[in-house]
């Protein structure tokens, strides 16, 4: 699995443009003179050829006609117990996602979905009820889906 770095996102924008055909110009400006890549060029990417460390976000989005969770996802008014219900959903995805990648994939994939950070807010509103971790950590997520998915 190829890390998401400015090599590989010049290349993929290199791909697009031959093989799709889609002015990828803009996007290598924006690139250049950088060290970090911009949002909107990894939004772009993924969205034209979906980068593998995003399987899990992808497949939530790609599943939001016939499943809540994308839904609840990007709901602002979700109650806090909802939410982790829905933390607890996604972390349900990521193990889903992962079942049928090779075992030197699956570690990216599961920092990719910072599944450790889901573990930990979920530990804690079980253990302490804390709900200020439970609604730091979904607003995390609500920030991540609407930034990779815009409308």
């Amino acid at each position: 699995m190829s890390e998401i770095n400015k090599a590989y996102i010049y290349e993929q924008l290199d791909i697009i443009h031959r093989e799709k055909k889609l002015d990828t110009s803009s996007y290598i400006s924006k690139m250049i003179g950088r060290e970090d890549i911009p949002y909107e060029v990894i939004v772009f990417v993924n969205k034209h050829l979906p980068i593998e460390k995003f399987v899990t976000y992808n497949e939530i989005y790609n599943k939001r006609r016939n499943s809540p969770l994308f839904r609840n996802l990007v709901d602002i008014n979700l109650p806090i117990e909802e939410q982790a219900i829905v933390l607890s959903s996604l972390l349900t995805q990521s193990l889903i996602g992962i079942k049928h990648i090779h075992s030197e994939d699956r570690s990216s994939i599961v920092d990719a979905i910072n599944v450790d950070v889901i573990l930990n807010a979920l530990s804690q509103y079980i253990h302490s009820y804390n709900t200020d971790i439970i609604t730091e950590v979904f607003r995390m997520y609500q920030t991540i889906f609407k930034t990779l998915f815009p409308k």
